[in-house]
């Protein structure tokens, strides 16, 4: 199997230089005295300069969209706490959250008191 992806990534790399080799004119080939032609290089400069500049421009309303998206998502754990809050306040308000509570108390002090009555009664029994 790790061959099998080994050649084929060789293959893959061979068949991609061999694209990048563009077949073209001889009559395109300079002559010794023949100037270049600077202009072409010239326009795909300013090209260049015009693309990073808009690269740089989409990166930076990129950041500034994901710092509004951070800022969002701040004010929204805010909101959340404060409707947790909010939510807590109304239970503690709440008369048959109050009774229910103390209910819940009663029973747990029941338990723990019947726990340490069995825990000393162990403990006179093997005295």
């Amino acid at each position: 199997m790790k061959t099998s992806i080994q050649t084929s990534l060789v293959a893959l790399s061979a068949l991609l230089l061999s694209m990048s080799a563009q077949a073209h004119d001889p009559k395109e080939h300079m002559t010794k005295d023949e100037q270049p032609d600077c202009s072409i290089m010239q326009m795909d400069q300013s090209q260049m300069h015009m693309n990073q500049d808009q690269m740089h421009k989409d990166q930076s309303q990129m950041h500034m969209n994901q710092d509004q998206m951070h800022k969002e998502q701040s004010q929204m754990h805010m909101n959340q706490e404060d409707m947790h809050k909010d939510q807590h306040q109304m239970d503690m308000d709440d008369p048959v959250m109050q009774a229910l509570r103390k209910k819940c108390m009663k029973e747990q002090q029941e338990k723990d008191d019947h726990h340490k009555m069995e825990q000393h009664d162990k403990g006179h029994s093997h005295g």
